[in-house]
């Protein structure tokens, strides 16, 4: 959950400044910009499989509970409020109002981020409480099924510290900014060496982004998961952790991931290993 409210965050940063350039027409960079149309499909894809499967069982769970069920109402209500402000920033481009779209996206990323705080602050503590590991299971699988072919694009990377893209949203492009590469923190990474027959290696890719994607939405600690073909025809698929700990408990709770075993099989000659980065330059 923290890794795709990372990735939003930093899409919507993105999308601020690029319609704050000086001298730049925000009605025509906006529609023009890849990131628009794959921040509002990530957005939809993650608000829709909350919608779906994750406050049904949770209203459920809390039925005589009206003050946690006001939650649940707060943040479905969220969900459609940003829905709104998205079409409006659809109409303003058709129209070409450049000068109110500026504010709209501002406002955008604002309701945005304070969305994300505010299920983070209230929200997941009433989660993690409540939603069984097989119900956060199944909102992994809807998360997965409904990002399909495009979980390539919309799979978070490496998260950055909460909320920091939020508060760089008016940064002006030209303004300098410094990545301090937290070098205290050891990674772990498990390395999976197999091959794949030809006629098997675009279903393997297709299934492997979906299984990541699901993974993710449930494990924050997958940092990355980078697949290299080598001369002699064999594959290495790295999955680094943010710690060991974080690694296990994915693998315990991956074994009830159907993926898994389907992504596996078109797999041959496999083996794996577990290691730690010592040195990263």
């Amino acid at each position: 959950m923290y890794a795709m409210h990372h990735a939003l965050r930093r899409q919507a940063a993105h999308l601020a400044r690029i319609t704050v350039r000086v001298g730049d027409d925000p009605g025509r960079i906006l529609p023009a910009a890849a990131g628009w149309q794959l921040f509002k499909r990530a957005l939809r894809i993650h608000h829709t499989a909350e919608d779906r499967a994750l406050w049904p069982p949770m209203r459920r769970a809390l039925a005589g509970r009206p003050g946690d069920l006001v939650l649940l109402e707060a943040m479905e209500a969220e969900h459609a409020g940003i829905d709104q402000l998205i079409t409006t920033i659809d109409a303003a481009v058709a129209d070409l109002a450049a000068v109110r779209l500026g504010d709209l996206v501002d406002a955008l990323v604002v309701g945005v981020c304070g969305h994300l705080d505010h299920e983070e602050r209230r929200a997941l503590p009433l989660i993690q409480a409540t939603v069984t590991a097989g119900q956060w299971q199944r909102f992994g699988y809807t998360h997965a099924a409904l990002a399909g072919a495009d979980a390539p694009r919309i799979r978070p990377r490496r998260p950055e510290p909460p909320r920091r893209a939020c508060h760089q949203r008016r940064r002006p492009d030209h303004t300098a900014t410094t990545t301090t590469k937290e070098s205290s923190i050891v990674s772990t990474v498990r390395t999976h060496t197999y091959r794949v027959d030809p006629a098997n290696l675009e279903q393997l890719l297709a299934q492997r982004a979906n299984l990541i994607a699901g993974i993710r939405a449930n494990n924050p600690g997958l940092l990355e998961a980078r697949l290299t073909r080598h001369e002699d025809g064999t594959y290495t698929d790295a999955w680094r952790w943010q710690s060991a700990e974080q690694m296990a408990a994915a693998l315990a709770g991956a074994a009830g991931f159907p993926l898994v075993g389907a992504t596996l099989a078109l797999t041959h000659d496999a083996s794996v290993q577990n290691g730690e980065i010592v040195d990263e330059r």
